[in-house]
């Protein structure tokens, strides 16, 4: 139930700044901060974009007019990525997707296949596209996921579903492109409303000091910091493989 509100309320979220035409292109949960009631906010828009709209163009100008004139006291000659540059590398590998590695056009789907992979690694505890970085771009582009619990279990089907849907390679086939809001009647979220999305604190046990220092990391809420995770050991395999690849390959050129 958890991972459900959770995924309820990042995708409310998204549906806001669908609204406003921004596409955030890092979501992940890093970038997700949870509030004294454990609340999502999102944060780091430092790779978002606005979508090409009337009103948006003047924003996007008056915005780089204010912060080249600020860059220009401060620091004489620097250069300022505009807001609305379409060659600008950004995200995070796991969470590409691919529509970015083959160089098409940015949407608000980018945002969603990140949410599909948000949603994956709640429910199974894994990512569902993972590899050494020479291999994640082909497998995110060629490759399908496992669709399993963590423990090799079936998914529920109204989540495998909606996942199938979320982690469609072509972003014209992806649930959302006509309407962000069809997501939100998926029959996962059934017995959702928006009225009970958010967790109130009374209904929850205490905090102690302790959680309250680590409370607004959402990202240790599923990727615990323990050497026994999956994840911890995933990634030692692949610093491990990664290792002897690199002396392999420097031993050749000598």
């Amino acid at each position: 139930q958890e991972v459900k509100i959770y995924s309820y309320q990042i995708l409310l979220i998204l549906e806001f700044l669908s609204t406003l035409g921004i596409i955030h292109r890092d979501v992940k949960f890093d970038n997700f901060l949870l509030d004294e009631q454990l609340n999502l906010k999102l944060i780091d828009f430092g790779s978002a974009k606005l979508q090409p709209r009337k009103e948006n163009q003047e924003i996007i100008n008056r915005i780089n007019q204010q912060v080249e004139s600020f860059l220009r006291n401060v620091e004489p000659g620097s250069e300022l990525r505009s807001l609305d540059d379409k060659d600008t590398e950004t995200g995070s590998s796991l969470y590409l997707p691919p529509e970015f590695i083959e160089k098409a056009e940015t949407s608000r789907m980018w945002d969603l296949w990140s949410f599909g992979i948000m949603v994956y690694r709640m429910a199974t505890r894994r990512f569902p596209f993972y590899a050494n970085p020479y291999l994640l771009p082909d497998i995110i582009c060629h490759k399908e996921p496992d669709f399993l619990n963590e423990d090799g279990s079936p998914l529920d089907p109204n989540l495998l579903n909606l996942l199938q849907l979320l982690l469609i390679k072509n972003p014209k086939k992806r649930i959302g492109y006509n309407d962000i809001k069809e997501i939100r009647k998926h029959s996962y979220f059934s017995e959702i409303s928006e009225m009970n999305t958010y967790f109130v604190s009374q209904s929850r046990r205490s905090i102690s000091k302790l959680e309250i220092n680590d409370r607004m990391s959402f990202n240790r809420r599923w990727t615990p910091y323990s050497k026994s995770h999956p994840l911890q050991e995933d990634y030692a395999k692949q610093f491990t493989w990664f290792f002897f690849y690199r002396i392999f390959k420097i031993r050749l050129n000598k």
